[in-house]
């Protein structure tokens, strides 16, 4: 076992300029994408009871509840059949029906109806809330295999009294599914009795080697043969794909599809012993050359189709060539994907494994956690965001080297198929017509006591931005929450060049400066360690963020101060900068040179020197604005 202790960024996504950023949105069903490289970060694999309760803190740290009459359509998605569209997959045998034959009406095959079966019986904790609609445990069925399922525990039957063409099998008192879902079977108990702990009002569900206590008890049977089945049959690329629809809906994933070495450690019985010697195929699939819109994200440009043989593979680190003649800066963003809906395209439901940037014309994406390839086909994709800023007519592409794939121990000792040097095609950057590139975040006050807050925006643009018709807001992620809290920008403009406050209140503001802020907002709440992004709802754009680099973390790395952006930085994406060990001394720049910062004594003293809210003045007695040519002329308040 080992403690996970590196801390990764949240899962936001930012096109690294001053003019366009984009968000992963994390709503459920709508938006992009489906889990985070950093879900797992928290998880402590030191000893048994820390996995078990970190485990069960990370999948329960902001899950939706959907509500068990929400849950035909999350799982017809969810459970939507490889080889239609039209149809689900059916649990216990692999059986498809239609779509809209969801109901709770006869099932039999003739009839073409299905169900909802709970893996983990529901009878067992009363049919209470969140369990009865948990989507990891609960599957599309074929009505008639449900009912004889009924409560019966999973088990090996050796002398079954029903058998069904699936490959079912039943006793009065126990039930064996087919071989080609005892492992999900098994998986999705072991989950809820992960999830659920006896923590927030909810019951504490367990898997139990003796015969479940019945209706009520939040016992489930039997522990050693589901080990069993989790071991003989470990996830398939189907599952992993299932696992992360239903994320995209209930924003918590079931950590042994991803993980499945973590079983034997939370529930003891033999380790997981990963297979040697497997082999990852790749192949290459090259989307065909376009024009990519300066200001644009999620550029698919290389699709890496893997085949697994054997049991299991884990990624560690691919390492990427820059082709083209795009400089380094002017790829804000090369990211990895787990492409679930295999589509080529990033969608709602794929998973981000990496990210990084071109330094030198390399970009090294390492994984935080080991990337489990299921056997057969995991569909790689590779991406890269491209600023407003970048170059008109420059080319871009990405090479993989055939040495640019590092295996991971989790999966054993196993071999990569020789398959020489995959490049991408190139793919010409046009121009962006964003009219909002250059409305920039310019700086960000904390006061030491009270409420004296503010932020400032500044539009290094040529025209003027009517607030009320822009269709933008304020976003901010505090202390690293994932939903953020929405402030709204619907009054006032600013001129080309000229500056917009929004402070806490008035009242703290006007003591301090003399003069009244723009607008106020209760939510201009950051306490040190909050992000602050501009968005705009409506085209799924952020335009410029404070410190997205710094979301979840628990460091105050801007804690009392008053923080001011170097325009001469621009543009850029807004990064503090690592590593911060505490906050910067007076008038220092930050680790990413973007910010300069002062220190705001106790009872704001300083309030007046530190910030300079509506103005061209700098915090370091030298007018970095002054000089800086905005279209708009630089124009002071």
């Amino acid at each position: 076992m080992n403690v996970s202790t590196n801390k990764q960024i949240n899962p936001l996504r930012y096109l690294a300029s001053a003019g366009t950023i984009v968000l992963l949105s994390l709503s459920a069903g709508a938006g992009c994408c489906g889990l985070s490289p950093a879900y797992y970060d928290d998880v402590n694999t030191s000893t048994a009871s820390l996995l078990r309760s970190t485990l069960n803190a990370t999948l329960s740290a902001g899950v939706l509840q959907l509500g068990y009459d929400n849950t035909w359509e999350p799982l017809r998605d969810i459970d939507e059949a490889t080889t239609s569209a039209d149809h689900v997959r059916l649990i216990y045998g692999g059986d498809v029906r239609a779509k809209i034959s969801g109901t709770d009406a006869d099932g039999s095959p003739s009839m073409g109806g299905w169900n909802r079966e709970h893996m983990f019986p529901q009878s067992f904790f009363n049919q209470d809330e969140p369990m009865r609609s948990d989507v990891h445990a609960l599957y599309p069925s074929d009505t008639d295999v449900n009912s004889r399922r009924s409560n019966s525990p999973y088990d090996v039957v050796t002398a079954p009294t029903y058998q069904d063409v699936f490959g079912n099998k039943a006793t009065s008192s126990v039930f064996e599914p087919a071989d080609v879902d005892k492992g999900r079977a098994a998986r999705a108990v072991l989950y809820m009795d992960v999830r659920y702990e006896g923590l927030n009002g909810e019951p504490n569900l367990t898997v139990t080697n003796s015969y479940p206590g019945g209706t009520g008890a939040g016992q489930m049977a039997f522990l050693t043969t589901l080990l069993n089945w989790h071991r003989q049959f470990p996830p398939t690329a189907e599952e992993r794909a299932r696992n992360y629809k239903a994320y995209r809906y209930q924003q918590n994933a079931n950590p042994f599809v991803d993980h499945p070495e973590w079983v034997d450690d939370v529930f003891g019985g033999p380790a997981w012993t990963p297979q040697d010697n497997n082999t990852l195929t790749l192949a290459a699939d090259r989307p065909a050359t376009r024009t990519i819109a300066a200001g644009t994200a999620n550029v698919p440009v290389l699709r890496l189709p893997t085949e697994t043989v054997g049991q299991e593979v884990h990624l560690a680190v691919l390492t990427f060539y820059k082709v083209g003649t795009i400089a380094d800066n002017e790829v804000s963003q090369i990211e990895l994907w787990y492409d679930v809906d295999a589509d080529g395209e990033v969608g709602p439901e794929d998973s981000r494994l990496a990210s990084g940037s071109f330094t030198g014309g390399i970009a090294s994406l390492a994984l935080s956690h080991p990337f489990y390839l299921a056997t057969g086909s995991n569909p790689i994709l590779v991406t890269v965001d491209i600023p407003v800023w970048s170059t008109a007519g420059a080319t871009v592409g990405v090479s993989l080297s055939d040495d640019g794939i590092e295996l991971s121990a989790n999966g054993g000792q196993d071999n990569i198929a020789p398959y020489g040097p995959i490049a991408s095609n190139e793919f010409e950057i046009g121009i962006t017509s964003e009219p909002l590139a250059g409305l920039v975040i310019s700086e960000v006050f904390e006061g030491s006591q009270g409420n004296l807050k503010y932020l400032e925006l500044y539009n290094n643009t040529t025209q003027t931005i009517n607030l009320a018709t822009s269709g933008i807001s304020l976003r901010r992620f505090t202390n690293g929450n994932f939903a953020p809290t929405n402030i709204a920008l619907t009054t006032g403009s600013i001129d080309a060049g000229d500056f917009y406050v929004l402070a806490n209140n008035s009242s703290d503001f006007q003591t301090a400066f003399g003069f009244a802020p723009d607008g106020t907002d209760l939510n201009i709440a950051h306490n040190g360690n909050d992000c602050y992004d501009i968005y705009r709802s409506s085209t799924d754009l952020v335009i410029d963020a404070f410190a997205p680099d710094r979301v979840g973390s628990a460091a105050d790395f801007a804690v009392d101060r008053a923080a001011h952006r170097v325009p001469q930085a621009l543009p850029n994406s807004g990064n503090w900068g690592f590593p911060i060990v505490s906050n910067s001394p007076d008038g220092s720049l930050t680790p990413s040179g973007l910010w300069r910062v002062r220190t705001i004594t106790p009872g704001n003293a300083n309030a007046a020197i530190a910030g300079s809210p509506g103005t061209l003045q700098s915090n370091t007695g030298i007018n970095e604005w002054k000089d800086f040519e905005t279209p708009g002329g630089g124009k002071a308040r």
